[in-house]
């Protein structure tokens, strides 16, 4: 039951996807950690309003830039709105748009509430 610590720096938020964590630095961009000490990865320049990780994949809302997903070293853009709030699950992202209703990604966004 040790705490280890693995950075000197305070993370706006944090996100674990699969083996990996992700902190978000603010203006010193979005950082992914493998459990290798002292072996942080700056993955982005970008400061995100929300991250959320799923098994293999952290989603970033960018605000007006729109929902990003990162897996595999790889950026994709998967929507181009900004949702109001978002949480992952296994293989999937979900993102409420308020009047706009609950939407889920899974590789295609499909609309779940009314």
């Amino acid at each position: 039951n040790n705490w280890t610590k693995i950075t000197p720096a305070n993370p706006e938020t944090m996100a674990a996807a699969g083996t990996d964590l992700y902190g978000d630095f603010g203006a010193n961009g979005i950082w992914k950690y493998n459990g290798t000490p002292n072996n942080w990865i700056k993955i982005s320049l970008a400061n995100p309003e929300a991250m959320a990780g799923s098994d293999s994949a952290l989603y970033c809302d960018l605000g007006s830039n729109g929902v990003w997903k990162y897996e595999s070293f790889t950026w994709e853009k998967i929507a181009v709105s900004n949702p109001t709030s978002m949480a992952a699950g296994s293989s999937a992202v979900y993102g409420e748009y308020g009047v706009n209703g609950f939407w889920k990604y899974d590789g295609s966004w499909g609309k779940i509430t009314q």
